[in-house]
């Protein structure tokens, strides 16, 4: 699987994670991000989608607690 594959999984993955404020629009670039190194060989994170929620929304409640 190539980078263009990794960009389509995640692109139809974003479609059910809406736009929205701030926060929400972080959360989305976080899951992004994360979710492509998911899917790469030398990995940080598992090949989840749900990984990449989990540590997308730790990143935003640690920058943004209360949020």
């Amino acid at each position: 699987m190539g980078r263009s594959d990794f960009s389509t999984v995640v692109t139809r993955e974003l479609t059910i994670i809406a736009r929205g404020d701030f926060y929400q629009n972080m959360y989305r670039m976080v899951y992004e991000q994360v979710r492509i190194n998911g899917l790469g060989t030398k990995a940080k994170v598992e090949a989840t989608p749900q990984a990449a929620h989990g540590f997308a929304v730790r990143t935003v409640r640690e920058h943004h607690p209360g949020c």
